[in-house]
């Protein structure tokens, strides 16, 4: 589903209002992947087709901003300004306004953003475990499964330490 759907998906309308009073009663808000596009929408920005997908493991650059943050900072790969991230998606969204735009891909430009210093939008997935990825590939055609496997398990135990850190960060209050 996509958030430019919400007409076939009646629930993302309160899917989305609920966002908006969390961020307006300054609550903190984590969305990733479809909750990314939701935050980029409810904030203003465009949510669109991306012309192409990336499903597997990728490589993210983390900005100068994103380097500077506790939370999205945590998430890089031997303090160096890029993540491996697990990615299914074919949508993006432009940066909203007032918005910091904390990592990019060559594909998407925005893959991660924080609004405010309570509001953080991943396009990736943080929560993934391996399991998780056979899951949502067991019935993929197309995919390397072998391959997307082998990738799982050599990028899950340092990127399980990394989530780990970030959730620590976005959840402490007092780091930000």
């Amino acid at each position: 589903m996509a958030v430019y759907e919400m007409q076939l998906h009646p629930f993302l309308s309160q899917e989305a209002a609920l966002i908006e009073k969390a961020i307006r009663l300054d609550r903190p808000v984590l969305g990733v992947c479809l909750g990314a596009q939701m935050l980029a929408h409810v904030l203003g920005a465009k949510v669109f087709p991306g012309g192409m997908k990336e499903i597997g493991w990728y490589d993210v650059s983390l900005t100068a901003e994103g380097m500077d943050d506790p939370c999205v900072a945590a998430l890089a790969v031997d303090r160096k300004n890029m993540a491996q991230v697990f990615q299914w998606h074919g949508d993006t969204f432009d940066l909203p306004q007032g918005a910091e735009c904390m990592a990019s891909s060559e594909i998407f430009p925005n893959q991660a953003f924080r609004y405010s210093r309570r509001v953080y939008a991943l396009q990736f997935h943080i929560e993934v475990t391996p399991e998780i990825v056979r899951k949502w590939f067991a019935h993929e055609n197309g995919i390397d499964r072998a391959a997307v496997d082998a990738d799982s398990k050599r990028i899950y135990p340092k990127y399980r330490e990394r989530a780990e850190r970030f959730y620590r960060s976005f959840f402490d209050e007092g780091e930000r």
